[in-house]
């Protein structure tokens, strides 16, 4: 629903303009931060959030990557800083970023 009334506010155009933004900024985050447990995180804050708040995000988490010296083969301690700053954000703009099974979904037992 949020995708439709955003076509019809400003175009599908602008939409198809947005998404791609989105899936730029996506491929940035697994490319750089992809320590191989992330990726369901970084595919649903990149659906559910902003392109303000996602940019922002990446942003903080290269300037504290940089800050502590991090190697950019150290995966999995970007991927912590990126999963902070993430969360950080997601509650600020009050989202949640945890994927929720639905009811029916329980395994069976065999």
């Amino acid at each position: 629903m949020p995708n439709l009334k955003f076509i019809r506010e400003h175009g599908l155009k602008v939409f198809l303009t947005h998404q791609k933004k989105q899936h730029n900024l996506l491929e940035t985050l697994l490319r750089q931060y992809n320590d191989g447990r992330s990726r369901t995180l970084y595919c649903t804050a990149a659906t559910l959030l902003s392109l303000k708040a996602l940019t922002k995000v990446l942003s903080q988490a290269e300037k504290k990557v940089k800050a502590k010296g991090i190697k950019d083969s150290d995966f999995k301690s970007k991927a912590k800083i990126l999963k902070e700053v993430l969360n950080t954000t997601a509650s600020k703009e009050k989202t949640n970023l945890t994927l929720r099974k639905p009811p029916n979904s329980k395994k069976q037992e065999k």
